[in-house]
Parts: C-alpha cells; sequence; structure tokens
C-alpha cells in the first residue's frame, strides 16, 4: 500500500475582496511501484475527487453570499433606525453608537457634522459575523469577548459601526479557530 496525500486550492475575488479554499485528501492506493502508471492514474483520481468536493464548497459558498446579497438588495429586509423620535421641530432624533441623540433632517442626512460620527455595521459584516462565529464554533460570550478584544468595547455586533465590524472581522478571519 502507498500513502496519498493531495491538496487543491482556490482563491475567489470580488470587489477587492479575496476568498479562500483549499481541501487536503489522504488516502492508501493499491498500485505496485513497477507500475508507475497505475500509480498516477490512482493520484490523478484522488485529485479529481478533491477538486470535485473544493468546487462543492465554493458552489455553497457562492449561493450563500448570492442569497445573502438578494436578502441585503430588499428593502423590507434592512433594518430600521433605531429608536426614532421627534424632537418638535420638524427633525428627528436619531440614537448614535454612544446613545446620545443627534438631530437629522427629514431626508436622513445629519444636521451639522459631529466628530466621530460613523456609519453603522451592514447588514452584509452582520451575516458575516454571524457566518465566521459558526465556522469557528464561537458561543455568545466568546463572540463577546472578541468584540471586547478587537473592538476595545463590549456591545452587541448590531450596535457596532462600520469600521468596528470590520476590525471584528479581521481578527475573526485572521484570528485564532478555536474560542479562547
Amino acid at each position: 500500500m502507498l500513502k496519498v496525500n493531495v491538496g487543491v486550492s482556490r482563491k475567489l475575488s470580488k470587489d477587492y475582496n479575496s476568498t479562500g479554499f483549499s481541501l487536503n485528501l489522504e488516502g492508501e492506493i493499491c498500485a505496485k511501484l513497477d507500475d508507475p502508471e497505475g500509480i498516477i492514474e490512482r493520484v490523478r483520481e484522488y485529485y479529481d475527487l478533491a477538486e470535485e468536493a473544493l468546487q462543492d464548497q465554493i458552489r455553497r459558498y457562492q449561493e450563500l453570499e448570492a442569497q445573502a446579497d438578494r436578502e441585503t438588495d430588499d428593502p423590507s429586509a434592512r433594518p430600521q433606525a433605531r429608536h426614532p423620535s421627534s424632537n418638535g421641530n420638524g427633525q428627528q432624533a436619531s440614537e448614535n453608537r454612544s446613545g446620545f441623540s443627534k438631530p437629522t433632517r427629514e431626508n436622513g442626512h445629519h444636521s451639522g457634522s459631529a466628530k466621530g460620527q460613523t456609519e453603522p455595521i451592514t447588514p452584509k459584516q452582520v451575516d458575516y459575523i454571524h457566518h465566521l462565529t459558526k465556522r469557528h464554533g464561537l458561543t455568545g460570550k466568546q463572540l463577546e469577548s472578541r468584540v471586547v478584544t478587537h473592538v476595545g468595547r463590549p456591545c452587541s455586533i448590531d450596535h457596532l459601526s462600520k469600521a468596528e465590524a470590520g476590525q471584528l472581522i479581521e481578527g475573526l478571519v485572521g484570528g485564532r479557530s478555536h474560542a479562547d
């Protein structure tokens, strides 16, 4: 018996972001050393099997991405503003990430500019954080710990800014695969 180990990998790029996929397959082949063509054929079979499994994983990932894109493009699936209330002068008060209210015009644009104001987390970022949390097998408490580690403050992911979500994602993608 000969032992064979084959590996295949792909890198997909979209919108200046890339996602890597890899698969390693190990097994034994029944072939004699005096039959190099037979050995090569058996190794090819392992590569074909690994390639097929990798393509299946890429297809599943792309289907999930397409579904997330469709849900994000659906206006009814978008999150609504948090705690809007009227302030009596034709404007709405919207709560920023620190919990303080800041006036907004009826068209939704902030009146004036406040230093440190950031965009809220996007639905795609929320979906991706949930995906990474599942992939790494993190519990809710462990995710909360990661938020504090990468963002510097305790909060739910729904209350992260777009930039903070990016920091958390980078930490989860580049971080350890198992909980702390």
